[in-house]
């Protein structure tokens, strides 16, 4: 009974993780990371956050190596656990796959759907970008700026940029000659 249960278990192993090898190949495919893999944006600079997002999809190439290797080993304990229940039970080996079959579909579909789920979150919200700074220009012209510009200058271009509002200006003195 014990080796049914352990045969089982690793077919549902089995499923459960081609489910993840999946879920990340798709993830690659599409070039989104998943929230797991997401890592903290400590910097705003352009080259920083190219450096962050190369390392996140290096670990979405990770995780497929992880998976492979999880669904080899757990393969090679799926064959030792078969032959050891045909030499134990030789006669209910096919019902007990059987089962085997039907558990791991059952559990390998709840997966599914989850991924399925995450995916669809993820294909809607937009990666991660620059933080919105809320800092200050100070406009020496006369124009108004819209948001857009003023997030623009904001982004550190030899800009004067500050992060609390700019002192007043020191009053106007009248200095034309009369």
């Amino acid at each position: 009974m014990q080796l049914v249960k352990r045969y089982i278990r690793i077919k549902e192993g089995i499923s459960v993780f081609k489910t993840h090898l999946d879920f990340n190949r798709t993830c690659k495919e599409r070039k989104v990371v998943p929230e797991s893999l997401r890592l903290k944006r400590p910097v705003s600079t352009p080259e920083g956050l190219n450096i962050i997002t190369k390392a996140e999809h290096r670990l979405v190439n990770a995780r497929l190596h992880e998976c492979n290797a999880a669904i080899r080993k757990k393969e090679l304990d799926l064959f030792f656990a078969k032959r050891q229940l045909e030499h134990r039970i030789p006669g209910l080996m096919a019902s007990v796959d059987e089962f085997a079959d039907s558990v791991a579909a059952s559990t390998a579909d709840k997966h599914r759907i989850t991924q399925d789920k995450k995916l669809s979150c993820l294909s809607i919200r937009p990666s991660p970008q620059i933080a919105q700074d809320q800092g200050f220009v100070t406009n020496l012209s006369s124009r108004t700026l819209t948001q857009e510009q003023t997030s623009v200058l904001a982004k550190g271009h030899s800009y004067m940029w500050l992060r609390a509002p700019p002192p007043p200006p020191p009053p106007l003195q009248r200095s034309l000659p009369r």
